[in-house]
């Protein structure tokens, strides 16, 4: 998202960034912003959930706060990453920093003491990683255009008929 973005700057493109935290720390003045940018009328009810359709979010406390009537963006929750992914996050963070002078992401603004950027090592293999990864889906892409739906279907219904062979095959069969 980040390269389109910047290539549409660079095109003469008008392009509204908005950041997570600045949307949930200062909802109406960000909203403002939006409504400017859109060049329509700002109305104070988009800066509030009070009132909000919700039917389409289904019960339970991990929809708590989206059924609240505030937008908070401050989580009362453990860290769920794991200690390395969220290093690897600080590296990757303090790359764009350093290559955007600082500019861009906007958040965190202060990295913590120490931080660094991944090694030439860590971000080849995280390059090629991601491009196998990349890779894959566009051949999924490239093989449910070119192969007939008949066939799909029929791939599909054996894969669900092996699934469902596994899964009714009961805990004493696994013991044997």
């Amino acid at each position: 998202m980040r390269q389109a973005y910047v290539a549409l700057k660079t095109q003469g493109r008008q392009v509204h960034e908005v950041n997570y935290e600045d949307m949930t720390s200062n909802t109406p003045e960000c909203m403002r912003k939006i409504c400017q940018f859109l060049d329509i009328p700002f109305e104070e009810s988009v800066t509030t959930l009070e009132g909000a359709n919700r039917s389409a979010i289904s019960e339970g406390e991990h929809h708590a706060m989206v059924r609240s009537n505030r937008i908070d963006g401050k989580r009362k929750q453990a860290e769920i990453l794991p200690p390395h992914t969220i290093a690897k996050v600080r590296r990757y963070i303090y790359r764009w920093k350093q290559r955007s002078g600082g500019a861009w992401p906007k958040y965190p603004v202060d990295l913590p003491a120490g931080a660094r950027p991944p090694s030439t090592f860590e971000y080849l293999w995280d390059w090629a990683v991601y491009r196998t990864v990349e890779f894959g889906d566009k051949l999924v892409q490239v093989v449910y255009a070119i192969v007939p739906l008949t066939l799909v279907r029929l791939w599909r219904s054996r894969d669900r008929a092996q699934a469902n062979q596994k899964n009714s095959s009961g805990p004493a069969e696994a013991i044997s």
